[in-house]
């Protein structure tokens, strides 16, 4: 059975062309109203699943982001240690790339679903209001944006400053000499200890994050 739209019904009504005027303004009100609760039910249940699916998607974005930070510090940057030098950047660039596009992809989804479903909600106004924050559930999503925040900020710094001196490489026609390959890996070097730092800012805040986001099933954290 394929449900009419109430706005052809409303239309059909006050034109006088539809099969409804020739039945009593009684029978014609309980289609209209049958026709009404029917695609508001309808509306009703696609928002419910539209939220659900963000829901979804924010977690298990939250959730990778949360996993691949500790995998990449604890598991694949210990691992690298044990093999060859030469293997160790070649592994470390292709992989170093993956998890920046994956990154990347979880972070923008974390920021899109969470918009979205405060637009759905009729909500995205709270979030100026000064209020919220004096509440444990707006501490807990005030801190939940502000580890996000941080985590965007140090994602965007490894990203265009330390990967880009890590992965630069001297040109062989410029014909460098011993002290500009020396430079270079200095530079190197000292960009990757700061990497290893960021990585584990990175977690920290990711880790943040997480909790205020899953306290705020529990009304907030304080």
């Amino acid at each position: 059975m394929i449900p009419v739209r109430p706005f052809d019904r409303l239309r059909a009504l006050e034109g006088r062309t539809s099969d409804c005027d020739r039945v009593s303004p009684d029978r014609r009100y309980l289609k209209l109203s049958a026709g009404s609760l029917w695609t508001t039910a309808i509306n009703y249940a696609t928002s419910m699943h539209m939220l659900l699916a963000l829901r979804l998607i924010h977690i298990f974005s939250a959730a990778f982001l949360v996993g691949a930070a500790i995998f990449n510090y604890f598991l694949l940057r210990p691992a690298l240690r044990l093999i060859p030098p030469a293997h160790a950047v070649v592994v470390a660039q292709r992989v170093g790339t993956i998890f920046t596009y994956l990154g990347w992809t979880a972070l923008v989804l974390l920021f899109l679903s969470g918009l979205s479903r405060l637009y759905m909600l009729g909500a995205l106004n709270i979030l100026t209001d000064l209020e919220l924050y004096t509440t444990s559930y707006g501490r807990s999503l005030g801190f939940m944006i502000l580890f996000w925040f941080l985590t965007v900020a140090s994602s965007t710094y490894m990203t265009f400053v330390l990967r880009p001196r890590l992965m630069n490489k001297l040109s062989v026609n410029a014909n460098p000499t011993l002290a500009d390959v020396e430079k270079r890996r200095a530079a190197q070097m000292s960009s990757s200890k700061l990497l290893d730092r960021f990585q584990l800012a990175n977690i920290i805040t990711a880790v943040l994050a997480l909790i205020s986001g899953t306290s705020l099933l529990h009304n907030g954290l304080f």
